[in-house]
Order: structure tokens, then C-alpha cells, then sequence
């Protein structure tokens, strides 16, 4: 399965119609596939963000360019049991959303899911 969504920020005003919204980048790309082998899921998403150009304070620091790589492998035990592995920012990428607040690094998560199924008959 794929998935592709582009977001443009570039006609958003903001409350006061005054001029662009800050701190929100002009241009936004998401770009997910996944493959699913037996009772095996793996899957990997690639987030890309445009510098962010409409800032308040300390101009010079603007949140630059950046891209996200998010892996998982998830495994089906059961009905409805599943263990995931998940790696976050995967390439380990130095970014900020706002200037001068970094952002994760490379982090790393185990999930456990049960779906219950309270569905009577």
C-alpha cells in the first residue's frame, strides 16, 4: 500500500488576514508504503518539510528544511495480538518546528496490541 500527501501553506492568512501564519512551512510532503508478508508488516513513512520562512522572533534562526524517515516492523500473534517495533527518525535528522527548539532525536519503540472483541452473537 501507498500513500502520498502534499500540503501547500502558501494562501493561509492568519486571523487578522494580515500576512501568512507563522512558524508554518510553505510546503509539506508525507509519503507512506507498507507490505504486509504473511503474518509479518513492514512499513516505513518519509515526512519532508520546506523551511519555514514567517517567523516572529530571531529571524536569522528559522526552522530550516528538513526530512523525516520512520521505519516499523509489526508481527501478528494470534487473532488479534501485535507485536511492533517502531524507529522513529530513523536517519537520526537535527531539526526544530519552531526556531530554536530541537526536536527528538533517533528514538525507538515496542508496542504491544490487543484488540479486544466485544462484539456478541
Amino acid at each position: 500500500m501507498l500513500g502520498v500527501n502534499l500540503q501547500l501553506a502558501e494562501s493561509l492568512a492568519d486571523v487578522d488576514g494580515q500576512g501568512p501564519l507563522t512558524y508554518v512551512p510553505k510546503w509539506r510532503l508525507f509519503y507512506s508504503a507498507s507490505l504486509e508478508l504473511g503474518k509479518l508488516l513492514l512499513s516505513g513513512d518519509v515526512r519532508w518539510v520546506s523551511k519555514t520562512d514567517s517567523v516572529i522572533f530571531f529571524m536569522n534562526d528559522a526552522p530550516k528544511a528538513y526530512t523525516l524517515v520512520g521505519l516499523r516492523a509489526a508481527l501478528l500473534f494470534h487473532q488479534n495480538t501485535r507485536l511492533a517495533f517502531i524507529m522513529d527518525n530513523a536517519l537520526n535528522t537535527q531539526y526544530e518546528e519552531m526556531e530554536r527548539y530541537r526536536m527528538p532525536p533517533r528514538t525507538y519503540r515496542i508496542e504491544m496490541l490487543y484488540e479486544f472483541d466485544v462484539a456478541k452473537e
